[in-house]
């Protein structure tokens, strides 16, 4: 039988799948328990954001950031959501997320930041973002997209990394180092600051649960291992390895925390 990981464009996200099943591809930090695979890993991050969104039944769900939507299936078979709009603006990742696609979902290849220019739905059930926020530049305009497209009972939950120890900004070594891994420095905040400002921007019910050693250690601990292992193509070995470099100096420093958020969108004018 072929491989199904040849018959699609190959997204960077299939190197880090080479222990997992064929045509799995994955492309998140993964939330870790002592003797996991990545896959086993991924597959948990993304099952408890889908948790913390409340996703139920006969939803309709926005996913920002879906990468190849490799947790579609997951969601479509665990929580029996029933349609699904995924924005990416990779075309790869758009192509390869094609084959979870039912015939009630739709796939958008742009930015996160530009769903009001695509997505047309006047409300969603719920909204997710797997491992892709803290790339995200515009937080304040995509916030108030996710507030007009979320039903007032609906709830959004997505993971962030946040700083810890008392810091307000990044320093100049951790601010140095994060564009490499495609971090939009400029978001980092404390946790407390954090929920402060969903608060302030009228979102309801705001909570944030904290996993730094089981995300971020773990995806270190794995990578370097795995990559002596398995070849990896140039360009997502740098960025793992970027990555996991700058997760190993963390866990002395302890500069990075990672978290799952959720919270209901703001009450409309006049409720």
């Amino acid at each position: 039988m072929n491989d199904p990981r040849q018959a699609l464009p190959t997204p960077l996200a299939l190197d880090l799948n080479h222990e997992g099943e064929p045509g799995e591809a994955w492309g998140n930090l993964g939330l870790w328990e002592p003797g996991d695979d990545y896959g086993s890993a991924a597959r948990r991050l993304a099952l408890r954001i889908g948790r913390r969104a409340g996703l139920a039944p006969g939803q309709a769900l926005l996913d920002l950031g879906m990468g190849t939507g490799q947790q579609w299936s997951l969601w479509q078979g665990h929580f029996e959501v029933a349609s699904i709009v995924g924005l990416d603006p990779d075309a790869r990742h758009c192509a390869w997320a094609r084959r979870w696609r039912r015939s009630d979902d739709r796939i958008v290849c742009a930015h996160a930041e530009q769903v009001r220019d695509h997505v047309q739905r006047t409300r969603f059930d719920a909204a997710v973002s797997v491992d892709a926020a803290y790339h995200f530049r515009s937080r304040c305009r995509l916030l108030e997209d996710l507030a007009r497209l979320l039903k007032p009972e609906g709830r959004a939950a997505w993971s962030d990394l946040v700083l810890t120890g008392g810091a307000s900004r990044p320093g100049p070594l951790l601010a140095a180092a994060l564009p490499g891994a495609g971090i939009a420095a400029e978001n980092l905040t404390s946790p407390e600051r954090y929920v402060e400002r969903l608060r302030g921007a009228g979102w309801r019910d705001v909570t944030l649960e904290r996993l730094d050693g089981a995300v971020l250690e773990g995806f270190a601990h794995w990578w370097s291992p795995y990559r002596r292992r398995q070849r990896v193509r140039p360009r997502m070995w740098l960025r793992a390895e970027i990555t996991a470099r700058v997760l190993r100096a963390n866990s002395h420093r302890r500069r990075l925390g990672y978290a799952i958020v959720s919270a209901r969108p703001p009450l409309p004018p006049g409720s």
